[in-house]
């Protein structure tokens, strides 16, 4: 694993501009820009021998780079991929088959001592968050937006994670060590944010619902009278515990994404508002793909996404 540090400490965290890339590969002055996400050494030869995919995060949306990868993978099969992103997010990244993780330091970092190093054929930065204004003007959700960014056409918009052997062992002995043997929801509660499900709302749920519920969050979460809570796992059996649950229930971010790898029935709850302003959506774009997800919103009462899980939990056992 390469570690990295931001040297362009002046420049804004959080880019909203084309500008800022410009300037940083106009200062390197041996690349010239195809689009503001797409960069070419200049003399660089025909093949390609070496590309470099600038992704930090979120975790959503480096879920929904994968399938982009592969495209890119395919468009150059005798190139060598490095992917740049953030340390936490680089487990997540060697599950996509690229050939290196570069550790970044800060969100939308471009690793200039690394590209003066290594010279890459190509460099993609198609990260939706970093070029929003036309992310927001295109109309398209991120998984068309990264491939498109590219020049690259998908085969498939869903990503699919095979099973992890030994995280999915070690992830059934913990559960029951807590008490789970079987049947289980999965919840992933990002608390403390707008696009969160009332943590209240989450409480009553947990005390209605008679199966166990294995909570995903952070440390720093406050503790949940009846729920199973995990946090510090790695994203491999992050993945295990969705995947072997009954019914996965989430956000329109982060785990939500991951669980689109697995089979798990889905119910999302959307934040209507970032819907105005975003393509965001799962079931629009992963169509004909995963069929057994179910969008709601952060408004609905305790009753209805009780019914709505009692309701997927029994389509399940009438399919079996």
């Amino acid at each position: 694993m390469i570690k990295v540090q931001y040297i362009f400490k002046n420049y804004r965290r959080f880019i909203r501009n084309h500008q800022f890339h410009r300037d940083i590969f106009r200062k390197l002055g041996c690349y010239s820009e195809v689009t503001p996400k797409y960069y070419r050494k200049i003399d660089s030869k025909i093949t390609c021998r070496n590309i470099l995919f600038i992704f930090t995060g979120a975790m959503g949306d480096i879920v929904n780079a994968f399938t982009t990868l592969k495209a890119i993978k395919r468009k150059y099969p005798e190139s060598l991929i490095t992917w740049a992103t953030l340390g936490k997010y680089s487990e997540l990244v060697e599950i996509s088959g690229v050939d290196k993780v570069l550790e970044c330091s800060d969100r939308f970092e471009i690793p200039v001592d690394w590209i003066r190093q290594n010279l890459p054929d190509k460099i993609f930065f198609p990260e939706p968050a970093a070029h929003s204004l036309e992310w927001k003007e295109m109309g398209l959700h991120s998984i068309s937006f990264i491939a498109k960014s590219c020049e690259v056409r998908i085969e498939k918009n869903r990503t699919i994670i095979s099973e992890n052997t030994d995280a999915n062992k070690f992830i059934r002995k913990y559960l029951e060590s807590k008490g789970v043997k079987k049947e289980y929801i999965t919840f992933s509660h990002v608390s403390g944010t707008a696009s969160a499900w009332e943590l209240s709302r989450v409480k009553r749920f947990i005390q209605t619902i008679k199966l166990p519920v294995v909570l995903l969050g952070s440390e720093i979460d406050p503790m949940i009278e009846g729920a199973i809570q995990i946090f510090g796992k790695s994203i491999p059996q992050v993945i295990e515990i969705i995947r072997n649950s009954k019914v996965f229930i989430g956000p329109d971010s982060g785990c939500s994404w991951l669980a689109t790898t697995t089979d798990v029935p889905m119910l999302i709850l959307m934040d209507s508002q970032r819907q105005k302003d975003l393509p965001v959506g799962f079931v629009s774009i992963l169509s004909g793909e995963k069929n057994n997800m179910v969008e709601g919103t952060i408004d609905y009462s305790v009753k209805k996404v009780f019914n709505k899980v009692i309701s997927m939990i029994n389509k399940i056992e009438d399919v079996t």
